[in-house]
């Protein structure tokens, strides 16, 4: 079977070089505001609406507890404009925001209610208004996550809660100073304060991953390791470690970055589609001299996408290849000049699941990984995955008499998977290899199901609708 490597000399075409466009997007209209958190966000799930930007920010002029004008909005890049969601009136401060695996997008902060409903300090976007998340997490919310099985965690005044999709739970009442929220490759969850790390075993918290203080932030990796930035045991006062721990103990990311640790902040971190983690803070590197710090590790060293006035806050990737950086009170956006492009390429047709509808979860990138889910495929069914490097409309009935009539293959199937289905859904995965050759290489790709009856008999072959990808670099 033929790969997408082995065939990019066929494909591809001589690749450009590739750069980033900067372009300074200005921040919320009519406040005197501050950002504090940024993600993306689709607000009709699979609706024609194209998934936006959404940032919260808060009101220097409004007191504690007090109307926040537009405290949340969302920013649409095609238009260069702001617009509230909802009435984006915040009573408090909303500082943070993560969307779950439904597609819900929750807010946490320091509030009694938002666009114009009483929730306290949490609520989640109905895609209408905002509601409350049941009876709320008790405090404060300062710092929010997505444990590896779609559960919500949030510190929440002293103590960390979980919310399991119906029911809030206490995970214990953490250490003082405990600020930021990560997960072990187990799921196990992992807090951090300035003296180290804690890790919940399920009865109560323990000290873990000794060997680093003054931690600034974490963050787990898509591999399952943690991220932290810090003071690493044996290091000089003053010099920050960004490093891995991989269960065991700690790698350096580095030469030590000569920060006073008291005036240097790592707000975020987050990782490119090729496991590149980027770091975005406010670093002091010399007495008063202030800089936003968008920094990117590239396997070998620290390289800067940008250091202009004021502190970064919070970065997001979007699907098309553009890094937002939200700093004090400016949205900054880095776009990739190589974009990995998706195009719908053919429609499918119905089984008996549904509408056998095939999504991209993730887009074709340099070092990453491709991969799409069907939805609403048969429940007793396997599904094989076609990759290809030419379009077709060949009915399937010709090879099965099991298929309907309009039920077409639209894809060469130079490289095939069998997936399993599970749920009415089953996920697809192509690992695009980071070589240079295989930039702007273009494939189509299409999901076949092929179901069977409770005798293990074939019934029916039916198939999802076809995209088009073409393998970009960030």
């Amino acid at each position: 079977m033929r790969t997408l490597a082995a065939l990019a000399a066929l494909t591809a075409s001589a690749s450009a070089q590739c750069g980033l466009v900067t372009t300074s997007h200005g921040g919320f209209a009519g406040t005197n505001f501050g950002f504090t958190d940024t993600a993306m966000f689709d607000p009709d799930g699979t609706g024609p609406q194209v998934p936006r930007l959404v940032c919260t920010a808060v009101d220097a002029n409004a007191g504690p507890g007090g109307p926040n004008a537009l405290g949340i909005a969302t920013f649409d890049a095609a238009t260069g404009t702001w617009s509230p969601l909802g009435s984006g009136i915040v009573q408090g401060a909303a500082r943070h925001l993560v969307v779950l695996p439904t597609g819900e997008l929750v807010v946490g902060g320091a509030f009694s209610a938002i666009g114009g409903v009483a929730c306290t300090n949490i609520a989640r976007w109905t895609g209408a208004t905002f509601a409350p998340l049941g009876s709320g997490p008790g405090g404060s919310v300062s710092a929010m996550d997505v444990a590896p099985n779609g559960d919500l965690v949030a510190i929440a005044g002293s103590s960390v809660q979980r919310w399991d999709g119906s029911t809030w739970t206490s995970v214990g009442i953490v250490p003082a100073n405990v600020s930021q929220l990560a997960f072990a490759a187990n799921g196990d969850i992992v807090a951090s304060h300035q003296g180290g790390f804690v890790r919940w075993n399920g009865s109560s918290w323990a000290p873990y991953a000794p060997g680093m203080t003054s931690v600034r932030n974490l963050a787990t990796m898509p591999n399952g390791d943690l991220l932290a930035a810090g003071q690493l045991a044996g290091q000089p006062l003053g010099n920050l470690h960004f490093a891995v721990w991989n269960g065991t103990g700690w790698t350096a990311l580095g030469a030590s970055w000569n920060f006073t640790l008291g005036l240097s902040e790592i707000r975020d971190f987050l990782f490119l589609p090729n496991g590149d983690p980027v770091a975005v803070g406010q670093y002091m590197f010399q007495p008063f001299a202030e800089h936003i710090g968008v920094h990117r590790w590239d396997g070998a060293a620290w390289t800067a996408f940008s250091t202009t006035a004021g502190p970064g806050r919070s970065a997001t990737f979007t699907p098309e290849g553009r890094l937002y950086v939200a700093s004090a009170a400016t949205l900054v956006s880095h776009q990739t000049t190589c974009p990995a492009q998706l195009l719908a390429a053919g429609n499918g047709c119905p089984g008996s699941g549904g509408a056998n509808r095939l999504e991209v979860e993730e887009r074709a990138w340099l070092g990453g990984t491709f991969r799409s889910r069907g939805h609403e495929l048969p429940a007793l069914a396997f599904a094989a995955a076609a990759y290809g490097f030419a379009t077709l409309t060949v009915p399937l009935s010709i090879v099965f008499p099991q298929a309907p009539s309009g039920c077409d293959l639209l894809v060469t199937p130079d490289i095939l998977q069998l997936v399993l289905v599970a749920g009415g859904q089953a996920t697809s995965t192509m690992p695009i290899q980071p070589l240079v050759a295989l930039l702007g290489t273009v494939f189509h790709h299409q999901i076949v199901p092929f179901e069977f009856d409770a005798g293990g008999a074939l019934v029916s072959v039916t198939a999802s609708n076809a995209v088009t990808a073409s393998v970009g670099s960030f």
